[in-house]
């Protein structure tokens, strides 16, 4: 890493903590230089901070919000169309649920559930 990459780390750091300081004091959990961001941890009910920190710092600032990633990946199911139809003919026959403790979670909460998955008959639980 060269001085003046770590001498701009650095300064994104501290406007990550001046900011985070000023509009959600506590929130901050940890940051750290990672190996191509910024690595920083808010407790669970910072949704709206991380929001800003991406907003304001981009692919330079990678967050976790409680244990969630951020943002979260929302483009997964669309993914499997992706694959060869065979395949997606496989998945088909397969039917996965979750049934959550909790109907209603705040953003950057969690809650603890089951995972269902069917398959013709068949119901496995994990």
């Amino acid at each position: 890493m060269s001085k003046e990459y770590a001498k701009e780390m650095d300064a994104i750091k501290s406007k990550v903590i001046e900011l985070a300081d000023r509009l959600a004091p506590g929130s901050l959990l940890s940051i750290g230089a990672g190996k191509e961001a910024i690595t920083v941890r808010l407790k669970p009910n910072a949704a709206e901070l991380a929001e800003k920190l991406k907003e304001s710092f981009g692919a330079t600032v990678d967050i976790t919000v409680g244990r969630k990633k951020f943002p979260l990946d929302v483009h997964f199911a669309s993914r499997l169309t992706l694959h060869p139809p065979q395949v997606v003919d496989a998945l088909s026959i397969l039917h996965a649920s979750i049934a959550m403790t909790s109907t209603r979670l705040p953003s950057g909460t969690s809650t603890t559930g089951r995972t269902l998955i069917e398959k013709g008959a068949a119901l496995l639980e994990g």
